[in-house]
């Protein structure tokens, strides 16, 4: 059943992603950007990642997210810190504390 929904949630995460390209691309185009918009778009996308991770983490708890030094959770193709800011790469240079990299 989990996997049923993590492969639901991929598609749908798939689908958010390019509609939110499509929705900047749109406000471009029309020269109006609607903060609103596009932060609901992104917390749609948000929310979908973070129960991906609560699936994967049921489904294999020795994948565990790797934790930044701040011990803030990364979050999967992230580049920076969601909470400090931080510079993943250079994190991955040095190992992050807390958890495997991706």
């Amino acid at each position: 059943m989990l996997r049923r929904e993590q492969k639901a949630l991929l598609r749908a995460r798939d689908v958010r992603l390019r509609d939110l390209g499509g929705l900047l691309v749109e406000m471009y185009r029309r020269g109006a950007f609607r903060q609103d918009l596009l932060a609901e778009a992104c917390a749609e996308v948000v929310g979908i990642d973070t129960r991906l991770a609560e699936i994967d983490d049921i489904l294999h708890p020795e994948r565990r997210a790797p934790h930044c030094e701040c011990g803030a959770p990364i979050l999967r193709g992230s580049n920076f810190c969601p909470n400090c800011g931080r510079s993943l790469e250079a994190a991955e240079n040095g190992g992050r504390n807390g958890g495997e990299g991706y």
